[in-house]
């Protein structure tokens, strides 16, 4: 396949390409993810699919670089999956009570505030905007501790003695969102 320059930046974005397909197939894995986890499997399989949910999500990013299939819908796909994941994981895990009803509330309360806000602001990207929240070492820790987090609680009926931790890192993915958020809006509003 011969390598052209960015398709967000030639007009020739195509929805369903490479990097979105990976994207969306992470829908119905999370799915049968919740749908395992409501049901009380073993709970290794739903932990494994939060894995692979994570996985794809990088894979998703490193495709549409190597591909040159670098979108602007691929990128509010991702982000849009992104935000359904993590609150769809958070709804669940409250309503086993494995981790505090206020959690998805806040994480929800952010999710949309914060998009709405950068969305209404929609500028260039500030270089600070772009170290602090876009940069490998931001996104990829957050990514990894959500992952953390996530994987445990799939795991949480066998991690008897792991379960006060798993309500730390909860907090730390909470108010780690929340000051990623706010750092969104500032630097959104001053681009």
């Amino acid at each position: 396949m011969p390598h052209t320059s960015k398709a967000s930046k030639t007009g020739e974005e195509r929805l369903l390409n490479k990097p979105n397909t990976i994207s969306l197939l992470r829908l119905p894995l999370l799915f049968i993810a919740v749908y395992l986890i409501l049901t009380n499997s073993d709970p290794a399989v739903p932990a494994a699919l939060i894995l692979l949910i994570f996985i794809m999500d990088f894979i998703d990013g490193y495709v549409a670089r190597i591909f040159h299939e670098e979108t602007e819908f691929g990128k509010v796909l991702d982000e849009m999956i992104d935000r359904i994941v993590e609150n769809v994981l958070f709804i669940t895990f409250a309503f086993l009570q494995y981790i505090p009803l206020w959690v998805p509330i806040v994480m929800v309360i952010r999710a949309v505030t914060v998009d709405t806000i950068v969305l209404y602001y929609r500028k260039e990207e500030t270089k600070s905007y772009k170290r602090l929240i876009r940069s490998d070492l931001s996104r990829g820790g957050y990514g990894l501790l959500k992952m953390i987090l996530f994987i445990g609680l799939a795991l949480y009926t066998i991690l008897n003695a792991y379960r006060p931790y798993l309500l730390i890192i909860t907090i730390i993915v909470v108010a780690f969102s929340v000051f990623r958020g706010i750092v969104k809006i500032i630097e959104s509003k001053r681009a």
